[in-house]
């Protein structure tokens, strides 16, 4: 039998200290001393198919992800070749341990994993559970994978945004955010849009700019899913032309929003957004002096396009 060789990813930036050594003496004590465990570094998590083609390369006998959490737990997701599956670990480590036993546990968790997985045929391969380590704990079946946002580095967004709401001016344009991350799944949302479009009313052209800061919220589905949500303060500056005429006015409002990505590779991602936005002041049309209309207080927007993380 070949002696086994892990690879083991972990993100960049993570805790500078013993633990991955640790980790590795564990798994080659759990695996046998010819064991080989390869140990390299990365700015995020690949998908799965991208993880298990480096793990080709090396011809590897498992690829682990290994995430360190800030509340001492470690999150594991795991694949032993030959096997379709993926095995996810929440292991809840105790908050005193030092970097060694965390190291130590994690590693023991990882070897008992691809000893249970090689041992067993592929189509009858069931999720083993971890070891008894002693400083982890076995985790509630509810805990959720880590958001990966507080890893993440800053995304832009450009999407094209129509408004279809019933008794609102129809307009059309484009609208583009940034994204600046805060803490994990939180980050700073700056966004600006610009539309056009025509009041059939008072036969008059309009023109409208919105630029808007608020909190993003983020929530991670399952991957390449997430949600975000934004409530965000804005001021507008809208035109209107009528017979060579124009009239210009400046408005505070607020807009609410929510969107979904799909990540079609780990830079490159497709989002739908659905926006509500609100002026807190009436705003009648008026072109020259005179009002021909009166501007809708509330109406809604949607958008389609597509999210670069950098």
């Amino acid at each position: 039998m070949t002696a086994p060789l892990v690879l083991v990813l972990t993100l960049a930036g993570g805790p500078a200290d013993s633990r991955e050594e640790a980790l590795k003496r564990a798994v080659r004590r759990t695996l046998g001393p010819a064991a080989t465990v390869l140990v390299d570094t990365v700015p995020t998590f690949p998908h799965d198919t991208e993880a298990l083609a480096l793990g080709t390369r090396v011809s590897a006998t498992a690829v682990v992800e290994v995430s360190w959490r800030d509340d001492g737990h470690a999150w594991l997701h795991v694949n032993v070749s030959d096997h379709a599956e993926w095995f996810d670990r929440d292991l809840a480590l105790e908050a005193t341990a030092a970097p060694d036993e965390r190291g130590r546990a994690v590693g023991f968790t990882i070897g008992t994993i691809v000893l249970m997985a090689m041992a067993t045929p592929p189509p009858q391969l069931s999720a083993p559970p971890p070891p008894p380590p002693p400083v982890a704990r076995r985790p509630p079946a509810d805990v959720a994978p880590p958001s990966p946002v507080s890893t993440r580095r800053t995304e832009l967004a450009v999407v094209a945004i129509w408004t279809p709401t019933p008794g609102a001016l129809p307009r059309a344009g484009a609208a583009a955010d940034v994204q600046l991350p805060l803490w994990d799944r939180l980050a700073l949302d700056l966004g600006a849009t610009t539309t056009v479009g025509h009041v059939a009313e008072a036969d008059a052209d309009s023109w409208m700019l919105l630029g808007c800061a608020g909190p993003l919220a983020r929530a991670v589905l399952r991957r390449p899913f997430e949600l975000d949500a934004v409530a965000a303060a804005c001021v507008m500056r809208e035109a209107y032309s009528r017979l060579g005429l124009t009239r210009a006015n400046v408005a505070a409002a607020g807009k609410g929003s929510a969107s979904g990505v799909v990540w079609v590779t780990p830079a490159v991602g497709v989002t739908l957004t659905a926006d509500v936005t609100s002026i807190f002041a009436a705003a009648p049309i008026v072109v020259g002096t005179t009002q021909v209309a009166e501007r809708p207080s509330v109406w809604l927007s949607v958008g389609l396009g597509a999210r670069a993380r950098f």
